[in-house]
């Protein structure tokens, strides 16, 4: 009797030869294709040492966005065997035809490969413009209504790849510590010229803490909305990097010793834990191509100080970070904005 039950579980358990005919034929299709990964920000910063280390340790295909003028500097900085692995697409987030105008470039890019990574790593901190072309909050649209629309002009793609089979498509965000005091102002954001003291410091700052908190709310909207699709969405904080990301926050004083001094530099980065953006890269591209994170979606990993270990994802959010009726209301507010700027 338990033979009979058990040889019953297996056939029942056990799919289709037809099933599993397919499964390993799309696999064979994803071990054929060149995986590729689309970087927003890779021209400068920690976007840039996220796209060295990945075309110098793995077989991704890389390719990363910024604003044209940002393309003679990367040519400039780079050398010519790293600049034939990473292409270059313009993409200026301030300007969401800009956005919309590059999908074709990277469509282009993306043939014969399969998108199955997307790391949405630029941003603007403390901007001192107080409004984009389009009408917009600067640091919102920079920071989050633009890549929330280039990741949906790329979700096919990513959605795609992960039904090839073998993996989930991953799409990570890089945030801040600062992301999780923010708050959501929806009406400030589309007509940032009627709030008070839109210039002051505190007003700048703030605005810079809501648009990260827009990435968190962004992020766990992905991994609940796409989950069943094979996206997964997490995010990253790196720490304090001497980048330029801090350029209009910092004094001049402080910029050039942080950014200009190597030794002064190495020195405040112990007593400040300050990491160079190689360093602050790391967890990211551990994040990109470890299978220990497999199916995991909709966290905030935190990078450890040291770089002693590999980055830990924090165990309980504020409540405002896990708010899902903020995150959807927040999605579908982007998407009109989107709409409406056509």
């Amino acid at each position: 009797m338990l033979d009979c039950a058990f040889a019953a579980f297996l056939f029942h358990s056990s799919p289709p030869r037809s099933l599993v005919a397919r499964r390993h034929a799309a696999m064979d299709a994803r071990c054929s294709l060149k995986e590729a990964v689309v970087i927003t920000g890779g021209t400068s910063g920690i976007g840039r040492a996220i796209a060295q280390s990945l075309a110098a340790s793995t077989d991704f295909k890389v390719i990363v966005t910024g604003r044209q003028q940002q393309q003679q500097q990367q040519q400039q900085q780079q050398g010519q065997e790293e600049e034939s692995r990473v292409t270059f697409v313009p993409l200026d987030l301030s300007d969401l035809n800009s956005v919309r105008q590059s999908q074709e470039l990277l469509l282009q890019e993306l043939e014969g490969c399969l998108l199955t990574r997307l790391v949405l790593c630029a941003g603007v901190f403390f901007a001192p413009q107080l409004k984009t072309k389009d009408g917009f909050e600067s640091h919102f649209q920079v920071n989050h209504l633009s890549q929330q629309l280039l990741f949906s002009m790329l979700e096919p793609e990513l959605r795609k790849s992960a039904a090839m089979g073998g993996a989930d498509s991953r799409v990570l965000f890089l945030a801040c510590g600062s992301s999780l005091f923010g708050q959501v102002d929806m009406a400030d954001w589309a007509k940032p010229e009627e709030a008070v003291g839109v210039r002051g410091v505190s007003e700048r700052l703030r605005r810079s803490c809501s648009s990260k908190l827009c990435n968190l709310l962004g992020m766990r909207q992905i991994a609940r909305q796409y989950r069943e699709q094979g996206i997964v969405a997490n995010a990253i904080d790196p720490g304090l990097t001497s980048t330029r990301h801090y350029q209009h926050f910092l004094p001049p004083l402080l910029q050039r010793l942080l950014l200009g001094n190597a030794r002064v530099a190495a020195i405040l980065g112990r007593i400040f834990q300050v990491r160079s953006a190689e360093r602050a890269a790391a967890g990211a591209v551990w994040l990109l191509t470890t299978e220990e994170v497999e199916g995991i979606t909709g966290e905030y990993f935190v990078q450890d100080p040291l770089g002693m270990r590999n980055p830990r994802y924090l165990t309980q959010l504020p409540e405002h970070v896990q708010d899902e009726e903020m995150a959807a209301e927040l999605w579908r507010f982007c998407e009109r904005c989107v709409e409406e700027r056509r």
